[in-house]
């Protein structure tokens, strides 16, 4: 979860192999700050970025995503079944993915399912 009350959540890792993996959770959304993320872009040099894709926030996570310039995105939905119960509606993975290609051409953009292991 991404306390609403919490400074930070996500966390930024290097691993032995030098790649720099950020996972930024569930805050690439409408009550985001833009310009804050891009100073975390520039301070956290990252290849892989973890990001949340949920409710309609295609364009949020697609300039959150674009801040960080990663390499690999991986994008997974935090809260599927959950909302499915409830009957929330969230976009599309591929609508998700679509919209972060577009910003970073260059990047591998992943969708993942719930229970993924690879």
């Amino acid at each position: 979860m991404a306390p609403a009350w919490a400074d930070f959540t996500g966390f930024h890792v290097e691993l032995e192999d030098g790649r720099k993996v950020l996972n930024y959770n569930e805050g690439f959304n409408s009550n985001m700050l833009i310009d804050e993320v891009r100073v975390l872009g520039e301070r956290f040099k990252t290849d892989i970025l973890l990001a949340g894709m949920q409710l309609k926030f295609e364009e949020y996570v697609a300039d959150g995503a674009a801040a960080f310039n990663p390499k690999t995105v991986i994008l997974f939905h935090p809260h599927i079944e959950f909302f499915k119960r409830i009957g929330i509606e969230s976009s599309s993975p591929e609508t998700f993915a679509e919209n972060v290609k577009r910003r970073l051409p260059a990047s591998n953009v992943v969708t993942i399912a719930p229970g993924w292991t690879e």
